[in-house]
């Protein structure tokens, strides 16, 4: 497909949207928006990676992980 040719007027345009939930609803914000966010990110990502390559798999998981007795 070559894309629109321009010389030719838009009849009409389209916008759908999905997943939608009331702002009653809490949603998890994005802490790494910036450069610098997201290279702290990737050394914490590092730092996890070296503790579980030390103490296995499981040194570190997720905090709702927590309760769970497997």
């Amino acid at each position: 497909m070559d894309g629109y040719r321009w010389e030719r007027p838009i009849r009409s345009i389209g916008i759908s949207m999905t997943d939608l939930v009331p702002d009653t609803v809490p949603s998890q914000g994005n802490l790494y928006r910036d450069e610098a966010g997201r290279e702290r990110l990737k050394h914490l990502d590092r730092a996890v990676d070296r503790l579980k390559n030390r103490f296995g798999s499981f040194a570190v998981q997720p905090a709702v992980l927590l309760n769970r007795k497997e």
